[in-house]
């Protein structure tokens, strides 16, 4: 396309999409139904969950409630199927079942045009599934047109095996795959442990800090404070004495920026004077990071906010950006992609060599309606994005599911494929990687006469996003709670009214076949291998938190070994000498799987948990660690650890942790140790 023909173009969009030729079709009518179906099944936080955090959301949630009724509407208008695809041909396979194309609209009828539309795409070039300057200009001027009258402000609404990875003597993060790094709120190199915690000071002042404790002496060594608008520390990690920290922006600081998520560097080789070595910025709120031999990689959202309309002169304003000590870069026209459509959002993936301490950051970006999560590997990252679509001739609804894939080489990122399929993924966990093949557990969701239906099912697509096997029916009228892949086997847990386990064996992805079902009370929300036998941690039919020991690897048919529920049968308890009726118990180890933590020598698991009781009308609350063990086959209780007993408790950030023989509570407040060889004797340090 020359100059000429690029700009007739800008001039034939913004024509076309002016206040007084608006012909996008009008916002989809929200439903009752549509809610209800929404908040009844409670999602699983994306997010770890402090104190500081707890507020933030009640804030912004406020907003939400004032903007909802107008932003809503706004925010998901139908794009017409001309503002669909890029500026480049796609080239698709021959199967008409899973779509790849990032520009085709979603299945909207039952029709032999709208099939044909969705096709499956493979496509090795990054530059052939980039959106291309017209798109990109297309998209944005779309959004100006129903986002006109409106200010920022008032748009916004807002492995294989599954191991520690951890060195003997000391538990590290739990991850998802070997070898790729996960942040979390706490960590340690088996001599200190770093700590974050976040204050809000006022409604425009946020004290963020790193605590450095000698684990040891359970002495304070030092300590990080950086005082921010809106900033919170999100996670961190911890390599050849670097320490990386991410801190994320949850509201606007003003109405002429978006959000941006921000990386320090800090040199900690000395703990007890911390260096700030390096600062980096990337647009948009964290939703993941990794980080692989150094390369830390982040994947950040935000909303597409457009005040007027977009030429070739200001489109780059309009971009997401990297800054890098100050010096600012915009992403790159051709490192822009473009998946489903109600486009809303940009989705940008970026990559940084923490080890050099010059580096730049690299970035690609996916403009998208929405960002559920994305799945790692070493090499790969799959992020992808769920939407409902409705049958315009039936009324009846359904969920798709579209995903791209970059390719992960050092800070080098590279578009790979995009590709689509029916039904939708609730969690990053339930997917992997294997031998070329993407496994995926996905639930199909129709809605009929405001009847909703399910079943679930694992995928495997080939290395181009072309699906090539899958075993269906499963779990029917059932969610998926939990997904654990080991080598070619995959077990997942749905529920409704009891907690089928299943066993599907992948080893050959063109026929996947069911080997194993077990049926037991509860569900579980995460599996873990713990000396050969499979623990699940989840919830009873009651909703309080259980541990379940299922059956040995090696066995072809699963055998519940022994289900344990955590302290259920207890109904009163004492909470400072006062004895309380149950209200609730809890552990931040069935939401966040970051809090469950084992100890592969010993066999024995932590888990961190929270009961509320009251007395009257007054409420008091307790947290500590349970203590099982995993011995010849049985699951025993060893210890239940009360380290605070107060009125007033957070636990959505609890963490266990050990070192050698020191096992270790943790919340925002404070750090309990206990000598597991000594009679569990404790030492504490105050925050």
């Amino acid at each position: 396309m020359n100059v000429y023909d690029a700009d007739r173009q800008i001039k034939r969009v913004n024509d076309a999409f002016s206040p007084l030729n608006n012909s996008v079709t009008p916002p989809l009518e929200i439903s009752p139904f549509m809610v209800e179906r929404e908040l009844g099944k409670m999602p699983k936080p994306k997010r770890k969950m402090s104190r500081a955090r707890l507020a933030a959301v009640n804030i912004a949630l406020a907003a939400v409630l004032c903007v909802s009724i107008v932003g809503f509407g706004l925010l998901n208008i139908r794009d017409s199927n001309s503002m669909m695809g890029g500026a480049h041909d796609v080239k698709a396979q021959n199967n008409p079942e899973q779509t790849a194309d990032i520009g085709t609209a979603a299945k909207t009828d039952i029709t032999a045009a709208a099939t044909a539309a969705v096709s499956t795409a493979a496509i090795k070039e990054n530059t052939s599934i980039s959106a291309g300057e017209s798109t990109v200009i297309n998209r944005l001027n779309k959004l100006y047109s129903s986002q006109k009258g409106y200010t920022k402000k008032s748009l916004m609404m807002n492995s294989d095996v599954v191991t520690t990875g951890g060195d003997p003597e000391f538990s590290e993060t739990n991850v998802q795959e070997q070898g790729v790094k996960e942040g979390d709120t706490v960590i340690t190199d088996g001599e200190y442990i770093f700590k974050l915690r976040t204050d809000i000071i006022s409604g425009d002042s946020v004290a963020n800090y790193v605590e450095i404790v000698n684990a040891k002496t359970m002495k304070k060594i030092s300590q990080i404070k950086v005082m921010t608008e809106c900033g919170f520390f999100e996670e961190m990690y911890l390599s050849d004495n670097l320490l990386t920290v991410l801190e994320s922006e949850k509201w606007y600081g003003n109405s002429d920026s978006g959000k941006k998520t921000l990386i320090r560097i800090y040199d900690v080789s000395n703990k007890t004077a911390p260096k700030l070595r390096s600062k980096h910025t990337v647009s948009g709120e964290l939703n993941s990071s990794r980080m692989v031999d150094g390369i830390l990689y982040t994947v950040t959202s935000d909303n597409i906010f457009v005040d007027r309309k977009v030429t070739k002169k200001n489109l780059e304003s309009f971009l997401p950006k990297t800054e890098t000590n100050g010096d600012s870069v915009a992403c790159r026209i051709d490192d822009i992609y473009s998946i489903g459509e109600n486009i809303s959002r940009f989705a940008n993936i970026s990559a940084l060599n923490t080890m050099d301490k010059s580096a730049k950051m690299s970035i690609k970006s996916v403009m998208c309606n929405s960002l559920n999560d994305v799945y790692y590997t070493k090499n790969t990252a799959y992020l992808f994005s769920a939407l409902y679509y409705e049958n315009e001739k039936t009324g009846d609804e359904s969920k798709k599911t579209d995903f791209i894939k970059f390719n992960l080489s050092g800070d080098k990122i590279s578009a790979d494929c995009k590709f689509s399929a029916e039904g939708s993924v609730d969690d990053r966990l339930y997917m992997s990687e294997r031998n070329g093949y993407f496994r995926v557990v996905m639930t199909e969701t129709t809605y009929k006469n405001d009847v909703r239906s399910t079943q679930s099912g694992v995928y495997v697509f080939d290395k181009n996003g072309k699906q090539v096997g899958s075993i269906t029916g499963l779990g029917k009228n059932e969610d998926v709670y939990s997904v654990r892949f080991e080598g070619d086997i995959c077990y997942f847990v749905t529920y409704k009214t009891k907690d089928p386990l299943f066993a599907v064996d992948l080893s050959n992805p063109k026929k996947p076949k069911l080997i194993s079902k077990l049926e037991s009370p509860g569900y579980s929300t995460y599996l873990y291998r713990v000396k050969g036998y499979l623990v699940g941690v989840g919830k009873t039919d009651n909703g309080t938190p259980k541990i379940s020991l299922f059956g040995k690897d090696g066995k072809t048919e699963l055998d519940t070994v022994q289900l344990q529920d955590t302290l259920i049968s207890i109904s009163r308890i004492k909470i400072q000498g006062i004895e309380c009726e149950l209200n609730e118990l809890m552990s931040p180890a069935v939401y966040d799987f970051h809090a469950f933590c084992a100890n592969e020598n010993s066999g024995d698991i932590l888990i961190p948990y929270f009961i509320c009781g009251s007395v009257v009308s007054e409420y008091r609350s307790k947290a500590g660690l349970t203590v099982y063990t995993v011995d010849n086959g049985k699951l025993l209780e060893k210890r239940v650890l009360v380290a605070r007993s107060e009125k007033d408790i957070d636990w959505y950030n609890n963490r266990a942790m050990y070192i050698d023989n020191y096992y270790f509570y943790i919340d925002d407040d404070c750090i309990i140790r206990y000598d597991s060889a000594n009679n569990y004797a404790e030492k504490r340090i105050e925050f």
